[in-house]
């Protein structure tokens, strides 16, 4: 058996173990703990952990999202892994042309405005998505814990007026809810990321 069929084994061994403990309620502390038991693997078990977080382990379904909050209960617990992972001067969207952002936002199922949005700190980090997060660091391999950190960043202020639907806007970031409900995405997808008032 290779070395790396060894090293795959050991963390398929280690995400099993970590699932079992997520599942039955560990503390950001329990995580750490056991993440850095295992300093080859930290960065692995930690996306890992991230992941699980805001899709199986969150409450928040395709079809039922409470836009309240962004993964539940397990909010605090994904901020933590996401800060280890912060890279604050990232800017995951550095150098993307308008073809390039379109395509993100095709595979990330929001349109360019909220896109752009995103782009420029205009949306509150708080309301925005677990989910939409790790798509968009998918799309521009990128790790969450970036995406994050540089979405908490402060607007750029270049572009905070072009972008406020009311004229000039001063303060605070609009909610992602928001800023859904203004855009021109099909009722489809609106729903996908919002809760219908009438469910």
């Amino acid at each position: 058996m290779t070395k790396e069929n060894i090293t795959v084994e050991m963390l398929d061994e280690l995400f099993a173990k970590l699932q079992e403990q997520l599942e039955n309620g560990a503390t950001a502390e329990d995580v750490r703990s056991f993440v850095e038991s295992h300093p080859d693997h930290r960065k692995q078990l930690l996306g890992y952990a991230a992941q699980w977080l805001a899709s199986d382990g969150s409450d928040l379904s395709d079809d039922s999202q409470d836009v309240s909050q962004t993964v539940a209960a397990h909010s605090e617990l994904l901020e933590a892994f996401w800060d280890r992972f912060s890279v604050p001067d990232a800017d995951p969207f550095g150098g993307l042309d308008s073809v390039a952002l379109t395509n993100i936002a095709n595979r990330c199922r929001i349109d360019t405005t909220i896109l752009r949005k995103l782009h420029h700190r205009l949306i509150d980090e708080t309301t925005v998505p677990a989910r939409l997060v790790l798509w968009i660091g998918d799309a521009t391999d990128t790790a969450p814990g970036s995406i994050w950190s540089y979405l908490t960043r402060e607007p750029l202020a270049m572009h905070a007026d072009f972008f406020a639907p009311d004229g000039r806007r001063i303060g605070g970031k609009m909610s992602f809810p928001a800023a859904v409900a203004e855009s021109r995405l099909s009722d489809a997808d609106k729903q996908f990321w919002l809760v219908s008032s009438d469910s």
